[in-house]
């Protein structure tokens, strides 16, 4: 079973499905904050990490940082600003080389946000969900909100709903971000623990 959508009507009179934050009041302890999250373990490009943000820079291809942070079930929460390039987004149960996981990416020039398993299956390369975001704006930040439980992964995007998945192929493992081709901010980075 997929987690309840919460439904209200938009500007122009339709439903539309947003957040539910009920959610909030099941996450529990903090796994992850950008705070206090110690030192990142960079793989290409250029990295800038401080305590409110983590900065990064790649032109040839995709470059990953692993966090020192890991979960099963969690509610994971930040912002994320493509500020120029392709794409850049989270990574989602990684493995420890970070090559191995779930990224959630950012697309501003195809206005989408897609889900995408790695390594990437090499006869199709497509993604798990893909979902086309009008609002999705270089040099714009955009809130993620990512419910993990269990083979269940909900994304949203400034609160609004995008797509649910179920994915079975990775049950624990870290966090991280990536750029690819782009220039991008993570900010506000933090995560918590369900309680199941």
């Amino acid at each position: 079973m997929a987690t309840p959508q919460q439904m209200r009507t938009l500007p122009d009179g339709q439903l539309g499905l947003f957040y539910p934050t009920i959610v909030d009041r099941l996450a529990g302890a903090q796994v992850l904050n950008i705070n206090t999250v110690g030192p990142l373990r960079a793989e290409r490009g250029k990295w800038r990490q401080d305590a409110q943000s983590i900065e990064a820079s790649f032109t040839e291809g995709l470059a990953r940082a692993l966090l020192p942070a890991g979960a099963k079930d969690f509610l994971l929460t930040c912002q994320v600003e493509v500020k120029v390039g392709m794409s850049a987004g989270v990574i989602l149960r990684a493995m420890e080389t970070g090559d191995s996981g779930y990224y959630l990416r950012l697309d501003p020039g195809m206005k989408t946000i897609s889900l995408w398993i790695y390594p990437r299956p090499w006869v199709t390369s497509r993604p798990l969900a893909q979902r086309y975001m009008p609002e999705l704006k270089y040099g714009k930040p955009m809130e993620v909100k990512v419910i993990m439980h269990g083979h269940i992964l909900d994304a949203y995007l400034d609160d609004r709903y995008v797509f649910s998945r179920v994915v079975y192929n990775y049950r624990e493992g870290r966090f991280g971000c990536f750029v690819e081709d782009a220039e991008a901010r993570f900010s506000a980075l933090q995560a918590r623990e369900l309680i199941t």
